[in-house]
This record gives C-alpha cells, sequence and structure tokens, in this order.
C-alpha cells in the first residue's frame, strides 16, 4: 500500500477539524435553541405573573375606594356616633333595616385574559339581564363577584341589556383582541327580592 502523501495526510486532518467544528456548531445551535426557549417560557410566566400582581393590586384599589365610599356614605346617613351613644330603640332598628334592604351598590374588579369562570342567568322575564348563577373555583374574580351580582359592564361595554350569547360573545371579541386587564362593573344587592325590584323598576330598557 503506497503511503499517503504530506499533502494528502493534511488535507484528511484538515478535513476532520472542519467536521469536528461542524458538529460542536451544530452542538451549539441546539444549545442556543434550548435557552431560547426555556427564555420565552421564563419570559412569558413573568409576564403572567406581572399582569396577576396589576389586577390584584387594581382590585384591592377598587377594595380600598369602596370602603372610603361606604364609610362616607354611613356618616352622612348616621353621623359620628361613639359606642356608647348608640339609640338602639326599636324604631332606629327598623331604620336600620329598612337602609340595609333598599341599598345597593356598583362595584368593579378587573381580570386578566381567558375566561371570567362566572355564569350567569336572566334576572327576570321583563329584561335581559346577567346576574351571576355561580362562580367558579378557578375563577380570576373568586372571593370578589358573588351569585346574584348583576354585571352591568364589561371593559368599557355596557351589558345591562345584553343576553347571555351576545356577551359570549363580546367576553371572546375581548379576550382575542390584545392581552390587557378586563374591567367589570357590577351592582351588589341585598337580597334576591331586591334585584327583582330593581329590574323590574327599570323595565322600560327592556328589549
Amino acid at each position: 500500500m503506497a503511503s499517503r502523501t504530506p499533502a494528502a495526510a493534511g488535507r484528511l486532518a484538515g478535513l476532520d477539524e472542519i467536521d469536528e467544528a461542524k458538529r460542536r456548531l451544530a452542538a451549539a445551535r441546539r444549545w442556543e435553541s434550548s435557552i431560547a426557549i426555556a427564555l420565552d417560557a421564563a419570559e412569558r410566566r413573568l409576564r403572567e405573573q406581572v399582569q396577576d400582581a396589576q389586577v390584584h393590586l387594581l382590585n384591592a384599589r377598587e377594595d380600598v375606594e369602596e370602603a372610603r365610599a361606604r364609610l362616607r356614605e354611613v356618616e352622612r346617613r348616621w353621623g359620628t356616633i361613639d359606642a356608647g351613644e348608640v339609640d338602639e330603640s326599636p324604631a332606629r332598628k327598623r331604620q336600620k333595616r329598612r337602609h340595609e334592604t333598599e341599598s345597593s351598590f356598583v362595584f368593579h374588579r378587573h381580570a386578566p385574559p381567558g375566561p371570567l369562570g362566572l355564569s350567569f342567568f336572566v334576572g327576570v322575564p321583563e329584561r335581559n339581564a346577567l346576574v351571576v348563577r355561580s362562580v367558579s373555583d378557578d375563577s380570576p374574580l373568586l372571593g370578589h363577584a358573588r351569585r346574584h351580582d348583576m354585571l352591568i359592564e364589561f371593559d368599557g361595554v355596557n351589558t345591562e341589556d345584553m343576553d347571555i350569547d351576545a356577551f359570549r360573545e363580546l367576553v371572546l371579541a375581548r379576550s382575542s383582541n390584545g392581552d390587557g386587564v378586563r374591567k367589570v362593573t357590577m351592582r351588589r344587592f341585598a337580597d334576591r327580592q331586591n334585584l327583582k325590584l330593581f329590574l323590574r323598576s327599570d323595565g322600560d330598557h327592556s328589549d
């Protein structure tokens, strides 16, 4: 067998080095790709965590504002009363119960993109009204919305006379349009009867 010339041996060595360099490049690209995927997943999780924190902060601020408003209302209605001066007469108790029964209030909450986790029923036959039937355990509004709350606005759109199908279309449209936080506005009533009276008194807006 003829021995390889120095030039041929050098060429083979060069080809081996090129192959080794190509293998290293391919391995480096695989590593780069895996790091990029991991980074993208980490950034996505971070964005979701930041968004969740923003939602909690917005809802906490709404709680503070509602508490301030209710305190002002109570002080306006009853004045400043020392605990030892409270009149517990039957007339005052009846007056307090009447105020509590007749009262309802509007509140705002915020939810991230995705399902709200709320089911609704129509409040009264006289008109469309989205009234909460139940709140799922994984709802972003769990602990905020509750049964018999009436949805009156979603993400800037009035829903007071909207039926359930139209509301579903609205939620789907807003979920696929951007990734911002949605604002949910509801009215809460003392009880179901109070809710029915409110809806029937506003029946001129029915479809």
